[in-house]
Parts: C-alpha cells; sequence; structure tokens
C-alpha cells in the first residue's frame, strides 16, 4: 500500500481533509487545523465533521465524500471504533493516504488489535496507505506543513526525526528549536500499521532538504531490509547517518513496549548488532541522541580517526581524553607533544583562534574538541566568536565543551547561533565526537568490503 506517491502525499499535499474538528478549541482534531492554517499551509484545508456545518467561518463538511475537490491527505481524529468507517469513505473518495491519530488499537490489546487488522483490510483493499494509528501526525517545516498536534513549530533544517514515540517526538521539538536547531521532517509513526520507518528512510534517502535522520524506536520487522537501506544511505556520495535510540533494552523496558504500542522489543544484543552491520549509530540516551544528530547536522564526517583536545583547564580535558580513547578515536601526540593543548587559565580568544587555526592546517588532526571554563580573566563572548569565527571556514568537525551555567550563557547562545555542537560536559561533547568517528570507520570498512567484492 505504501509507495512514492503516497509518501508524496505525505510531506507535500496541496489539499488536506482534517476528519474529527470539534468545537472545543483544545481538542485534538481542532488543534492539528489550527497548526495546519497558523504555520502558513498554501494549500486547501478542509475541516470534516457530521454534527457541525461551519468551522472557523468555513463550511464543514459531514464526510469527506462530500467535499467538492481531490483530497491528498486525510488526517482522521474520531474514536477508534468509528474509523474504520471512515477509512471507507476515504478509500471511496480515493484520498492516498490517511494519519490515523485515533488511539485505541493494538496497543490497549487484543479487542484494539482486531479492529487495527480491520483498518489495515480496509485500506489494503481501497490501496490508501496508513500512518499510525495512534500517532501524533507529520510536520515538514520545509513546507510549512504541520499536520500534527504537537505544541512546538519546528524551523527548517537538515535533522530528519522519525520516532515511534509521538510524545518523545514533542519534547524533542521543545528541546532544539530554542537553540535554533531545525528539522527537514519530523514523522510519528504509532503503531506502524502500514507505513513504517524503513518506507520513510526510503524516501528520505533522495531528499535534498535531509543531512541525517534520527529514529527512535521499541520495534523493527525487517532486519535484512534495514540493513539494505541503512549501507545504501552510508555509500551515498553524500551520506546521510542515521542515529538510532532503540526502546526496550531490558526485560522491563520490552514489557513497556508492549503496553505502549502493541509491539514486542525483541533482544537488544541483537538489536545491537544490526545497528552496526546496517551502520547506523546507536545511541545510549536521550542527550546523547540529540547531541549526535546536531553533531552530524553541523559538521562534515571526518577522514580518519584523530581528535585533538583544545582547553583552558586540565581537568575537563583529561575526562574528555578518557572519554575519547575509551571509544576508540586516537588522541594523537602533536604541536611539540602536547595533546590535550592546554592553554591555561588565563587563555584568551586570540590564543584560542590561533591555535584553532593551527590544528585545521595539522594533517594528524581529523576532528577538534574545544573546552572553555569560566576563569576569572575569561572574556565568554570574544571566545566563543573566536570558535564561530574558525567554524565558518573549518572543514574538520569541531564540539565544544562550554562548562558552567550563568556565567556563561552569553557564549552559549553564541556558539548556537554559530551552528557549533556544544555540551556542558566535557564526556558528553567527547561521546558526539567518538560517534561521527566512529559512524566515519563503519562507513570506511562497508566502502572496503564492497570494492573488495566488486
Amino acid at each position: 500500500m505504501t509507495n512514492t506517491a503516497a509518501l508524496n502525499a505525505l510531506f507535500g499535499p496541496q489539499s488536506i481533509a482534517v476528519v474529527g474538528v470539534s468545537r472545543d478549541a483544545v481538542s485534538v482534531g481542532s488543534t492539528i487545523y489550527a497548526n495546519i492554517i497558523e504555520n502558513g499551509f498554501k494549500g486547501s484545508v478542509f475541516p470534516v465533521n457530521p454534527f457541525i456545518q461551519e468551522f472557523h467561518q468555513k463550511v464543514c463538511y459531514p464526510s469527506v465524500l462530500a467535499i467538492p475537490q481531490t483530497i491528498d491527505l486525510a488526517v482522521v481524529v474520531v474514536p477508534a471504533s468509528v474509523v474504520p468507517s471512515v477509512l471507507e469513505e476515504i478509500g471511496k473518495k480515493e484520498i492516498p493516504l490517511a494519519i490515523i491519530i485515533s488511539s485505541g488499537f493494538s496497543e490497549i490489546g487484543a479487542e484494539g488489535l482486531n479492529r487495527e487488522i480491520h483498518i489495515r483490510t480496509v485500506a489494503k483493499k481501497y490501496k490508501i496507505a496508513l500512518l499510525g494509528p495512534n500517532c501524533l501526525g507529520v510536520i515538514h517545516p520545509h513546507e510549512k506543513i504541520n499536520a500534527s498536534f504537537a505544541r512546538t513549530q519546528p524551523i527548517p533544517g537538515s535533522i530528519a526525526f522519525i520516532s515511534q514515540s509521538g510524545a518523545l517526538g514533542a519534547a524533542l521539538l521543545d528541546i532544539i528549536t530554542p537553540k535554533g536547531i531545525g528539522l527537514s521532517h519530523f514523522i510519528s509513526l504509532g503503531n506502524k500499521a502500514d507505513v513504517n520507518e524503513l518506507n520513510i528512510l526510503e524516501y528520505l534517502s533522495s531528499d535534498q532538504t535531509t543531512s541525517v535522520i534520527g529514529l527512535y524506536v521499541e520495534q523493527l520487522r525487517d532486519a535484512k531490509e534495514l540493513i539494505a537501506v541503512g549501507k545504501k544511505m552510508a555509500t551515498n556520495p553524500n551520506p546521510k547517518p542515521i542515529v538510532i535510540l532503540k526502546g526496550g533494552r531490558t526485560k522491563e523496558g520490552t514489557e513497556a513496549v508492549h503496553s505502549h504500542t502493541g509491539s514486542l522489543a525483541g533482544i537488544p544484543e541483537a538489536y545491537s548488532a544490526l545497528f552496526d552491520q546496517a551502520c547506523m549509530m546507536q545511541a545510549y540516551s536521550t542527550q546523547e541522541f540529540i547531541n549526535t544528530l546536531v553533531c552530524f547536522s553541523q559538521n562534515p564526517i571526518p577522514s580518519g580517526n584523530s581528535c585533538a583536545v583544545l582547553t583552558n583547564a586540565g581537568g575537563p580535558a583529561i575526562l574528555a581524553t578518557d572519554t575519547l580513547i575509551s571509544s576508540g578515536v586516537i588522541v594523537p601526540s602533536i604541536l611539540g607533544n602536547h595533546n590535550p593543548i592546554d592553554l591555561l587559565g588565563d587563555a584568551q580568544a586570540k590564543e584560542y583562534q590561533e591555535m584553532l587555526s593551527k590544528l585545521e592546517s595539522e594533517e594528524s588532526v581529523h576532528s577538534i574538541l574545544g573546552i572553555v571554563t569560566p576563569q576569572a580573566v575569561t572574556k565568554i563572548a570574544d571566545t566563543a566568536n573566536a570558535f564561530c569565527i574558525h567554524k565558518k571556514t573549518s572543514k574538520k568537525p569541531l564540539a565544544v565543551s562550554w562548562m558552567g551555567d550563568q556565567i556563561m550563557k552569553e557564549g552559549k547562545e553564541i556558539l548556537d547561533m554559530g551552528h557549533i555542537p556544544v555540551s556542558k560536559y566535557p564526556e558528553q561533547t567527547a561521546v558526539m565526537l567518538s560517534n561521527l568517528h566512529k559512524y566515519a570507520s563503519m562507513r570506511n570498512q562497508i566502502s572496503k568490503t564492497q570494492s573488495e567484492i566488486t
């Protein structure tokens, strides 16, 4: 049921029907309708509810069949028991794709599972692609499409986020948007009755606005296809890294997965091996997931496996170095056998800028980890700007541990606006850079293996 034409309707519709709007302004249906309108969608939007004649000063249709225009996408927000009959009408209207926001399906047990099987049967009968059920919706910031009930409208960017958890997705939007970090796409999968992560990954593989993909999953069905898609995206001339956060890595977590979406999580060790084969980076916390996505989106892939640590404090640099080396990254002796390079506590912006320039031209350095702590003479804004100036012309990955809070706030904002990955903690900064290096290594290994075969 899922094909390219259907996904074009998901990400580039010209007309949308919202089935289940309500007089209650804060209902899910009304919120989705408002999000579509208020975020500047340029196409036509049709409210549908058989018990309302007018909605937002527009005709409210009793059924999609009553709409006198071709519809590309239907967003369904009605009680679960009504969804099958609504889908029948969507099929008769020849709408290619429906987003089923409604819950009450396989996530609630046997009765809901039977209902989900029923809607899948109806969708197959009419060749309708289904996203959901039990999902948050989709957002395509570049096209000003927000067919979701998320409260935060993301800015356009290059990160695509696919999530089996709508709530996690909504939280992520609220975390990254104030930092000036944008998305190319946001897709809430829900129960995956039809459209799944593989369909979306395949679509995004040729999307020009996406540079990196984040995927939160609790369960996967087709390991062979996942490996094929992952390798394809990794070995493209313009590779698109995929970062995975897997829910259900413990017995208790696996049980929670089943009650959340009605799916089975599988064996954690098997998933980890699968992700390695597919050249996908696995994150082990939400913080690492977000940091790694941002680091990929704001940096080139490193050309080698060594990192220079540039700091004004010894202790944090030691912690960063330990983490880098434990993750398999080389911290080589450079520039007079010093690495980490300690500029000492009185380091000024000019000294950072000069050393960054030297590291840029040093062939044995493939990435740079900067550390700045709030020393008495540190000029916060000037030092942050030194990193931003370097970033504009640099061809090497850069991430910064900007240690502190209120004193360092102005500099943190400068780094965010300069599109430099930043964390308060040196270990977190080291992990995000290490993930770039690991991806580069996996990608090179796959390319080498393919060359040997051919």
